[in-house]
């Protein structure tokens, strides 16, 4: 019983690694360990504890030392496993960069003389980190070797990344993206070469049919325009006019201008020039600082609004030979621009440098009755441009509503539904309410008409109530881009034409949209002309809705205001305000002159 007892702790102690484990360790090349010997040692080991547990001896004491026997023998075969399992891992595992090794390729597993592995590029550069020496100690055990003693090894099995099909994978991707980019050049040159042809083919389709009916299609009318007055604003060098604006009741014109003479008080007020004698201009002061923005009253009750940097917005009655002031209204921030409404002859708006909109009542003297600071809404830019928003019968008779921009967020739209004047100022939001105990109901509608040009900022709007074109310009240092458009229903706008000029824009000039008549005869419906200034060139740029008609007119400097009057005399007037001139050209179309 003892020597059993003594086989079997013998047989414990020297378990064999499992079959995986040999094979991975099992190599073609390298040195010989003696470990098939051993092997061959350890089966009748294994055998006689295989007879201990399986006689049937009937001693009392074998039952109990087969059973410790077995447990002992199967935990050390866990354990063996297990650490066999971490012993694979770290084998393939090149030590210098811990990254597994390749069968082939710069990477392939080699060994030393003393029987270490590791990548071969690893041990390479470990062998010639100090280029005086030829050889090096191994990372391993510090045994010397030589670039001589590098062997490659061919295992059976390995579990390293085999990199191949990896390289062949990406040198067809190389290949695949070089073909592709060949393929992409092919392809735009044959769309260059279909959109020439395609060019040539409209240029020859053209002359055909222009040929055709030189005959008898008439010619289009020529756009003509004339200077018909020039009147000089400074009378000395510190006079700079800012804003326009046109009461076409009176013939008269209003220009906001500010006078800084060095030594006096600076005078912020305006000129009144009557049509009827342009000679005659009478100046009136209205605020303390620069105004922003004037508009005529439209109901004809001669009333002016103006804002600016004063912080307040002002009513005044425009008479001959008397002016004066009926409401004026402190503001939080300063002025920029305003509005009348064209259904409510109460009603007026204005916006301010901080993105806030405020909504008046004359009858109500002492606040406004809406108050619309949204941040979502107008970026906290300057509200630069304002304009009442004419509805249609079908629509709530007592709704307001207005259109306007800002620098930031370009157009928007908000409606009202005021009942009462009595309260304080209902602070608006941008949902839509309808407060059973409030003052007014509002809705805020942030208008899409596609992407802004790219890094220009919204610096004018224009728009025409009667017909709903609009006019949306935007200026960078390098260019101005204008775009005109057209709002079919009261919600939505319509991108119509993108007319880019070359040339930045420093000043907050204003753009303007205008109706022009090219067939009275035939009773046409009229076409819309952009016109711009262009800082630039010097000039100001005419435009039609279709890019059909072109024009600039010349040697105009610093163009701040552009407004349209009409009627105006015998013809329709465009007025152009500089810094220091008013330019009225009078713009119509000659009929063609028919050959004899």
């Amino acid at each position: 019983m003892t020597d059993v007892l003594e086989g079997n702790s013998a047989a414990s102690i020297a378990a064999p690694l499992p079959t995986a484990v040999q094979e991975v360790v099992e190599m073609s090349a390298g040195e010989y360990d003696g470990s098939d010997v051993r092997q061959e040692e350890e089966q009748p080991e294994r055998a006689a504890i295989a007879e201990v547990i399986s006689s049937d001896d009937e001693d009392a004491f074998q039952p109990t030392l087969a059973r410790d026997t077995t447990t002992f023998i199967a935990q050390e075969e866990q354990l063996s496993q297990e650490v066999t399992v971490s012993q694979i891992l770290e084998a393939n595992t090149c030590s210098v960069c811990l990254e597994p090794w390749s069968s082939n390729g710069a990477h392939r597993v080699v060994s030393i003389r003393c029987g270490h592995m590791f990548g071969r590029s690893c041990i390479l550069k470990w062998l010639h980190k100090d280029r005086k020496e030829q050889r090096a100690k191994c990372p391993e055990c510090n045994q010397i070797f030589t670039k001589r003693d590098i062997r490659p090894i061919w295992a059976r099995f390995i579990t390293a990344a085999d990199t191949s099909k990896l390289e062949n994978a990406l040198s067809e991707t190389a290949k695949m993206q070089h073909d592709n980019r060949l393929l992409q050049s092919e392809l735009s040159n044959m769309r260059l070469a279909l959109s020439m042809a395609k060019s040539e083919l409209m240029r020859l389709e053209n002359e055909t049919g222009s040929h055709e009916t030189e005959v008898s299609a008439p010619k289009p009318p020529v756009l003509n325009c004339q200077l018909e007055e020039k009147i000089d604003l400074r009378h000395d060098s510190n006079i700079v006019a800012r804003a326009l604006a046109y009461d076409p009741l009176a013939k008269m014109i209003i220009v906001a201008f500010t006078n800084s003479t060095p030594g006096k008080q600076p005078f912020h007020g305006i000129w009144k020039i009557s049509l009827r004698d342009t000679n005659f201009k009478e100046a009136v002061e209205l605020h303390s600082k620069t105004i922003r923005d004037v508009k005529m009253d439209p109901h004809g009750r001669g009333y002016l609004l103006s804002t600016g940097m004063d912080k307040t917005i002002r009513v005044t009655k425009l008479t001959e030979g008397q002016n004066s002031t009926i409401l004026s209204y402190k503001l939080p921030s300063p002025g920029w621009t305003c509005c009348w409404s064209t259904k409510t002859p109460d009603y007026f708006f204005c916006g301010m440098s901080n993105g806030t909109l405020l909504m008046f009542d004359m009858r109500n003297t002492r606040h406004p009755i809406g108050i619309w600071e949204d941040q979502s809404l107008t970026g906290g830019t300057p509200v630069h441009s304002l304009w009442y928003l004419e509805r249609d019968g079908s629509t709530d008779r007592d709704e307001e509503s207005i259109i306007g921009a800002t620098t930031w967020v370009g157009i928007f739209r908000i409606h009202f539904w005021p009942n009462e004047y009595d309260q304080e100022p209902l602070r608006l939001f941008p949902d839509f309410y309808d407060l059973q105990e409030g003052r007014i109901r509002a809705e805020a509608v942030r208008e899409d008409i596609g992407p802004n040009p790219k890094d220009q900022t919204c610096y004018s709007f224009n728009y025409d109530a009667p017909s709903g074109y609009y006019l949306l310009s935007y200026r960078s240092r390098l260019a101005t881009t204008h775009i005109i458009g057209h709002s079919p229903s009261s919600r939505g706008l319509k991108r119509m034409l993108v007319k880019e000029y070359p040339g930045g824009q420093t000043a907050l000039s204003r753009t303007l949209l205008f109706p022009l008549d090219i067939d009275r005869v035939n009773h046409e419906q009229p076409t819309f002309f952009i016109c711009a200034g262009c800082e630039a060139a010097k000039c100001v740029n005419l435009c039609d809705q279709f890019d059909s008609y072109q024009r600039t007119l010349p040697d105009i400097s610093n163009v701040m205001d552009l407004k349209w009057l009409s009627p105006a005399k015998s013809d329709n007037l465009l007025a152009c305000l500089t810094d220091t001139q008013l330019l009225l050209y009078s713009l119509h179309f000659d009929p063609e002159i028919k050959p004899g």
